[in-house]
């Protein structure tokens, strides 16, 4: 009836469909209901609730929009993923939201100098071996994987260290670097050099990995507890209830015995047992954070997460466990700051780098740059650090 009032006889449109095409079509709510303010009075009844109803539709809009943004950022994250051969971890998407920088490096660690390429993500550094493709024009070649994988360090326990062009010590196995700098990851206590083409690149890079770490800050602020102290305690708890349910044990493997070790099949199994997790992915998942966090590790340090028959250990049981805390981190930046000003380690940012400010021992002008490398203090970096 409503349909043949309005003047229009038949349609392919069942009047149901009227109902639903608005809802397909929530991006246009904002377009009508400015219509619908222009032509209502200001002195009529509805007229707040119309401006009211407008405001908040374009916040719906808003919000849909960055909803979209965030999943087409992810599904080009999985499209990353999946020409990664040999990935080892939870998946990128369940850390990252974004690639920040991509680019290939010199890596050298253990006495080797390897070509690698790197991708930055917010949270997360991985590091991959360029796949050797033979056959060019085949499918699989186009379609397949690209990279193999071959690192992967959450931001949160890494640090990143200046290199002054020239040097060779003991991280770059003596090999002179240039263009360089340190990675360390702290939960494994391991060090590696990586070396840009040009100290262009070098500097795109520092300046991508300082824009991450005080990203990753900004956002921890607006949290009530740090995500580390949350594993932590998980981690301490599990270590207890491992150690009641023997778990924890001597394994060994070949000629070889290892003290006081658990399997990760059996870890992400006993996980569903005592209801700590629903499903053997989320078991994987809280795996890789206790690991990535500096909680676990795998016993020779070759492997991430994986619910295999594969070794693991607390780092409780052997020692290399380090606890963070304020107190510790206040010491170790003051330290390292008046080991700065009497020179006993070379600054990355120098006095000439800031007008005005002179190199001489007076407080009065030693003052500004004490102030801009604390301020590089507090963003969490250490001894030429950025």
């Amino acid at each position: 009836n409503c349909m043949l009032l309005g003047g229009r006889k038949n349609t392919e449109v069942p009047l149901e469909g009227y109902l639903v095409a608005p809802i397909q079509r929530i991006c246009k709510y904002p377009l009508l209901l400015r219509e619908l303010l222009k032509r209502t009075p200001k002195k009529h009844n509805d007229y707040a609730l119309v401006q009211e109803s407008l405001h908040v539709m374009k916040a719906v809009c808003s919000s849909i929009n960055e909803a979209k943004r965030q999943m087409e950022k992810l599904e080009i994250l999985e499209e990353w993923q999946s020409h990664i051969e040999g990935w080892e971890g939870s998946n990128i998407t369940d850390t990252c939201t974004e690639m920040l920088m991509q680019g290939v490096l010199l890596k050298i660690s253990a006495g080797n100098i390897q070509e690698r390429i790197f991708f930055l993500f917010d949270k997360l550094l991985v590091y991959c071996k360029k796949k050797n493709r033979r056959l060019k024009n085949s499918k699989a070649a186009t379609e397949g994987p690209r990279y193999l994988f071959r690192g992967r360090i959450n931001t949160e326990v890494m640090e990143v260290e200046n290199v002054d062009d020239g040097t060779a010590d003991y991280h770059s196995s003596g090999n002179i670097v240039n263009n360089g700098w340190k990675i360390h990851n702290t939960a494994k206590n391991k060090w590696f050099v990586c070396m840009a083409k040009t100290p262009e690149e070098k500097q795109e890079w520092l300046e991508a990995i300082m824009k991450e770490r005080e990203r990753r800050k900004s956002l921890r602020l607006g949290m009530e507890q740090d995500t580390w102290v949350m594993v932590s305690e998980k981690g301490e708890k599990l270590y207890h209830l491992m150690t009641k349910g023997n778990l924890i044990k001597d394994r060994k493997r070949k000629l070889t015995t290892f003290p006081k070790c658990f399997l990760g099949s059996e870890f992400v199994s006993w996980l569903m047992e005592i209801g700590e997790t629903g499903n053997p992915e989320e078991g994987v998942h809280l795996g890789q954070a206790l690991l990535e966090n500096g909680i676990i590790h795998h016993v020779t340090d070759k492997h991430q997460f994986k619910p295999e028959p594969v070794l693991y250990r607390f780092r409780y049981d052997d020692g290399t466990y380090h606890p963070r805390s304020d107190m510790h981190d206040v010491i170790s930046k003051g330290v390292r700051l008046f080991c700065r000003l009497h020179s006993l380690f070379t600054p990355v940012i120098r006095p000439t780098d800031f007008e005005g400010v002179g190199t001489d021992g007076d407080g009065a002008q030693q003052g500004p740059w004490v102030i801009q490398l604390g301020g590089f203090y507090l963003s969490g970096l250490k001894t030429q650090m950025w």
